[in-house]
């Protein structure tokens, strides 16, 4: 079988020939590994011999428990760049979960998702957005549907990957997957305003769309999503780069908080006049500018408690920036720009005190 020179056609009748006249056993599948290993055959041969060996495998029941053997050599060959055999990986799961008679551990089934995990990063990483989703979405089969925390994160890199390509409505179906106790976390919540935006932006969305992702919000929570967000910052590498991305994610969360209402005021007036029944999604209570700047103020001055004077400093800035825009918060405005004086460029001014403002 590892003879050099044989075309793959001859090869593949070779292997019919002997999986019809033999059992399937770990050694035939040790020279299958072996024959991927060294990559004497292209991708189409690999493909081809899994499938074959797996028929033979659904029909010798003593042979099932060679599946997950099996699986991770189709594993390795997907490392090794053998992306047709994602097929073959894709019906081995669908055994191993409807098939009782072949066994998988959970440390056994966690290893492999962490390896399909990976590979759909690397593919991601070298923009390879296809296969990084077919990847990603073998990462997710019903066979691990015990490792929710790892299988939401996954569903969110799809959902992303799908942003890019602009199939919004694939991503969003994608986010709804995902179990409820995760649907609350801030990277959930910022991949939804993501899309919202983009149906803004390109025009594709109507006000049932709209109010679809609006309902999916749930005001008295956007201050722990926001909250949650600045927070992650902290985790952001130091210097020139932290305060780049800390700005950019300011940014982010502006654009959402000014495009939610947008949507909120065009809501109300596409809705106006209509009776209880054919009114729209109810408009969220926001009154996000005002609790906004005060966020950024005082994660502000946490960094620059915590040592980061310029990323604090420049927090300190956008929330006076944000502040002025808004009429209703020229006196917040006032207060931000007096405490700057006295914080960051030190000048004394008695009756101001430099403590962190309460969030009211």
């Amino acid at each position: 079988m590892q003879s050099r020179g044989v075309s793959d056609p001859d090869m593949l009748k070779e292997l019919e020939v002997t999986l019809a006249r033999i059992s399937v056993t770990e050694k035939a599948l040790d020279s299958i590994a072996d024959l991927i290993r060294a990559r004497k055959f292209n991708e189409g041969f690999s493909a081809t011999a899994m499938n074959m060996v797996m028929e033979r495998l659904l029909k010798e029941k003593l042979t099932k428990r060679l599946v997950p053997k099996l699986t991770l050599i189709a594993l390795n060959a997907l490392l090794s760049g053998e992306t047709k055999i994602a097929i073959q990986l894709g019906k081995f799961f669908d055994l191993i979960v409807e098939d009782a008679e072949v066994e998988i551990s959970e440390s056994e089934a966690g290893s492999w998702q962490l390896i399909l995990w990976q590979n759909g990063d690397q593919r991601l990483d070298g923009s390879n957005h296809f296969e990084a989703l077919r990847i990603f979405e073998l990462a997710i089969h019903k066979l691990f549907a015990k490792f929710l925390a790892n299988s939401t994160k996954i569903r969110r890199k799809v959902a992303l990957i799908y942003i890019q390509q602009g199939e919004l409505g694939s991503a969003e179906e994608a986010l709804a997957l995902c179990q409820s106790q995760y649907k609350v976390e801030a990277l959930h919540q910022i991949l939804l305003f993501i899309i919202f935006m983009l149906l803004e932006h390109l025009w594709q969305s109507n006000i049932d769309q709209e109010g679809r992702v609006l309902t999916t919000l749930d005001g008295p929570k956007m201050a722990y999503w926001f909250r949650t967000l600045l927070v992650c910052s902290f985790d952001l590498p130091h210097g020139q780069e932290r305060t780049d991305k800390v700005a950019e994610i300011f940014k982010l969360v502006s654009d959402i908080v000014a495009e939610v209402n947008k949507a909120i005021e065009r809501n109300k007036e596409e809705t106006e006049g209509q009776g209880p029944d054919d009114a729209g999604p109810k408009a969220l209570p926001l009154d996000e500018t005002h609790w906004f700047c005060v966020q950024a103020w005082n994660t502000g001055l946490e960094y620059k408690d915590n040592g980061d004077v310029e990323t604090g400093k420049n927090l300190c800035k956008h929330a006076i920036k944000i502040a002025g825009a808004e009429p209703g918060c020229a006196a917040r405005c006032k207060i931000f720009m007096t405490q700057f004086s006295v914080i960051f460029e030190q000048k004394a001014v008695a009756s101001v005190a430099s403590t962190i403002l309460s969030d009211d």
